[in-house]
């Protein structure tokens, strides 16, 4: 309780602060996307990481915009193609007027010898619009035949030290990004050529052309065979999220392990972070190189509340953390299962299933099917009994985590008490088989004929008074989710208490 609610009020102090910082999200995807990209730009050519480009841009962004930005571009594009310049000069301090800091940025760009080629026209920056900036193709400056003049005209139209007067920059659509409509796709929209307007684009962020060319640097490239981007409503977040996901994702071999990585690296952002109001808005975009750069994919990967607030817990995410073999030889991993909504409990029978036909592919520890089991049942009983204006709801499932432990607890309890009441190791393993077939058939009644008539003969008087009880609070008048609380009789039977036959250390989660 007190966690969740320390977690809240850091929440709200970030979200505060982070009004204050000159550089953040606008809540446009695309935009977004190339402020990311602005920033992987900075960071690449000055060595700026977000924190300290946040710094600068607070102190004088007009050196930023209208140095760094022209220089950086320029400059990055030709690296891409094998041609750096010895160096890449700091903007200057004591020019103040845009105009003025944009002809000195412009100067050096135009001393550079590597940077310039000559056309039938005259002469012209070398701007290459391959990988990844294959998208713009005849864009402005991309194009072949644009001389320097032109070239710098456009640069300042961008950088809105001139007034717009190129149509492609006043209908902003396919021509400028693939990822747009085109204009002909919105003509019968009478008073637009186009969705997207300059008006509109400048009104959500004054920087927004600058930032559209920097969109595609927003991308994980060069390792999948789709460019990949992960988006949050937070720029910090994002920033780190695609940071790490780029290192881990060397290592992916397919889609399946990059969606594990992501899950991973957002997790673990979160914990280091505490940036849980991110959650529900997550989305990875991707789109293949090719005769069309359309959008691919933007995959929604949200994770809901209910699940944040479970995952953040050190105990339960761990014991999550594992795979668990299937009929098919596929490995299923139980976070994202949680994750994905999906419930749990048919992978934890088929395991002990497996387990006491002696087919396992895998042994998973005691606590990891106590814990899964625990969290089932609770999700399961939040679905019968969700409301909007439940206590749950009101409360972000304050109390989710406390309930979920408890459940444990008794499930642990009556596992324990299970194991001491029988002896003998194969009578266990028989009694379990057939409790178990009558969770499979949901058959309520048989299990707990089964289970009064094994009680029979027995000595362990305290053991049993416990397991009676258990077994008519939970599981005789319990119409929602009783499999779960027999189910760890099972666990019982096949394992013992926590403390015993524990192997926690198989089947989890490579890093």
């Amino acid at each position: 309780m007190k966690a969740v609610e320390e977690i809240e009020m850091k929440e709200e102090a970030e979200e505060q602060s982070t009004q204050k910082e000159p550089l953040r999200f606008t809540g446009n995807w695309f935009i977004d996307a190339g402020i990311l990209g602005f920033v992987n730009l900075m960071e690449e050519v000055y060595g700026w990481d977000l924190e300290k480009l946040q710094k600068k841009i607070e102190e004088n962004a007009k050196p930023i915009y209208y140095w760094c930005f022209p220089i950086a571009f320029v400059y990055y594009n030709n690296k891409l193609r094998g041609k750096v310049t010895e160096f890449v000069p700091d903007p200057p301090n004591n020019i103040e007027n845009e105009e003025d800091i944009f002809e000195e940025a412009w100067k050096w760009i135009c001393s550079r010898k590597e940077f310039i080629l000559p056309t039938r026209k005259g002469k012209r920056i070398d701007l290459s619009f391959r990988k990844p900036f294959n998208y713009f193709t005849n864009l402005l400056f991309f194009q072949p035949q644009w001389t320097i003049e032109q070239q710098k005209d456009a640069f300042m139209e961008i950088l809105r030290i001139k007034s717009i007067e190129k149509d492609v920059l006043k209908y902003i659509d396919k021509t400028i990004n693939k990822f747009l409509p085109s204009v002909e796709e919105f003509n019968n929209l009478p008073y637009t050529r186009a969705l997207l307007t300059l008006e509109t684009l400048l009104n959500t962020c004054p920087y927004s052309l600058v930032y559209i060319l920097c969109f595609p640097l927003a991308f994980i490239q060069n390792i999948l065979q789709e460019n990949i981007f992960f988006y949050s409503p937070d720029l910090k977040f994002t920033y780190y999220v695609n940071k790490r996901i780029a290192k881990l994702a060397e290592k992916a071999e397919d889609r399946t392990q990059l969606i594990q990585i992501t899950w991973k690296v957002v997790i673990d952002s979160i914990i280091e972070m505490q940036s849980i109001w991110v959650l529900e808005n997550m989305y990875l975009i991707k789109y293949r190189l090719g005769g069309r750069q359309d959008i691919i994919n933007a995959e929604y990967i949200g994770i809901p509340k209910l699940q944040a607030s479970v995952i953040l817990d050190d105990l339960i995410r761990d014991v999550l953390n594992r795979y668990i073999p299937t009929p098919k030889r596929e490995r299923v991993w139980i976070l994202e299962e949680f994750i994905k909504n999906k419930p749990l409990l048919p992978y934890l029978i088929n395991y002990l299933h497996r387990y006491l036909n002696r087919r396992p592919d895998a042994r998973l520890g005691n606590r990891t099917l106590i814990y899964a089991n625990s969290v089932d049942a609770r999700l399961r009983k939040l679905g019968k009994d969700k409301n909007l204006f439940s206590g749950e709801f009101l409360h972000g499932y304050r109390s989710v985590l406390f309930e979920i432990k408890e459940d444990a607890a008794k499930m642990v309890s009556a596992a324990k008490n299970t194991y001491s009441i029988f002896k003998d190791c194969k009578e266990r393993e028989r009694i379990a088989s057939r409790l178990l077939s009558t969770i499979r058939k949901r058959n309520k009644y048989a299990f707990t004929n089964i289970l009064l008539k094994s009680f029979i003969g027995r000595f362990k008087i305290h053991e049993i008074e416990e397991l009676n009880k258990y077994l008519f609070d939970k599981i005789v008048s319990n119409d929602i989710n009783w499999e779960n609380y027999a189910l760890a009789i099972v666990v019982g039977l096949v394992y013992g208490g926590v403390e015993g036959g524990e192997y926690e250390n198989e089947g989890k989660t490579e890093e």
